[in-house]
C-alpha cells in the first residue's frame, strides 16, 4: 500500500520522536545505574532510525513523483497552447 505525502512525512516525525524519547530513558536508566535496562532502551532508537530513514527514502520518490509531474504538466502547457 502506497502512503500518500502527509502520512510519510507523519511517520517520519513519528520515528524521530520515538527515536529521541527513547535515547533520554536510555540516558535516564544509565545515570540511575540501571546499565541492562539503558541497553534496552538504546537499542530502540536504532530500530526507529532504520524506519526514519526508509520514510524519509520514500519521501523523497513521492517528491521526485511530483516534481516530475510538474515538470511535464509545464511542458505540456508551454507546447500546446
Amino acid at each position: 500500500m502506497e502512503l500518500s505525502e502527509e502520512q510519510t512525512i507523519f511517520q517520519i516525525i513519528l520515528h524521530s520522536g520515538n527515536s529521541r524519547a527513547e535515547s533520554y530513558k536510555a540516558i535516564k536508566e544509565a545515570r540511575e545505574g540501571n546499565f541492562t535496562l539503558a541497553r534496552k532502551h538504546w537499542r530502540n532508537p536504532e530500530k526507529n532510525l532504520i524506519e526514519h530513514i526508509k520514510y524519509i527514502e520514500k519521501y523523497w520518490k513521492i517528491q521526485k513523483k511530483s516534481h516530475l509531474l510538474r515538470h511535464f504538466l509545464w511542458y505540456m502547457e508551454k507546447t500546446t497552447l
